[in-house]
């Protein structure tokens, strides 16, 4: 497991810390737990799971592949399940909410393209060791950049348009990509 790796890596025992219940704020307001539901669990998860795989495709040591390859079971399971949850909650709604539910992931889908390809970035800083930490499962913030803009091409964009189908068209040309229609 991950601890496991971490302690052979550190040459001591790491573990979890306490977990501070006192600190979790639950809310019941449809729109907050829809923006935590698509932002964390659909978007969240998803670009997990590509990020997981990719450290997969470049990971040499097999204990650590074994690792990263249940995660990447269980990160797919639970992307699965998000995406799930959002479909039934948009159709559990009355009619009449559910354009506006429809919006939210719309609003969220360009706030994610606005993050990716949006604004100038800045250049990063190359790590010294790239080559020998992506052996190890662990991603440049280049690499992680570059394997989200493709999910978010690749799996993200046939998703929500799976899911709201051919309902609107979010205007992502300022980005330099196409409108989509959904």
């Amino acid at each position: 497991n991950a601890f496991h790796i971490a302690s052979t890596y550190l040459g001591e025992q790491v573990g979890p810390g306490s977990l501070p219940l006192d600190q979790v704020l639950i809310s019941t307001d449809v729109s907050e737990i829809m923006n935590g539901l698509i932002e964390e669990a659909c978007f969240g998860e998803t670009l997990g799971v590509a990020e997981v795989n990719e450290s997969i495709s470049r990971t040499v040591d097999p204990y650590v592949r074994a690792h990263l390859t249940q995660v990447s079971e269980d990160e797919t399971r639970h992307a699965a399940l998000a995406w799930r949850t959002l479909k039934w909650m948009i159709e559990s709604v009355e009619l009449s909410q559910r354009g506006a539910l429809l919006d939210q992931v719309a609003e969220a889908f360009i706030k994610r393209a606005e993050d990716f390809f949006g604004g100038t970035r800045e250049p990063e800083a190359p790590y010294v060791f790239e080559r020998e930490l992506e052996a190890h499962g662990v991603l440049s913030n280049k690499r992680r950049h570059i394997t989200h803009v493709q999910a978010y091409h690749e799996i993200l964009v046939p998703c929500v348009e799976a899911l709201v189908g051919a309902r609107r068209v979010i205007p992502m040309r300022e980005f330099g990509l196409y409108d989509l229609a959904i």
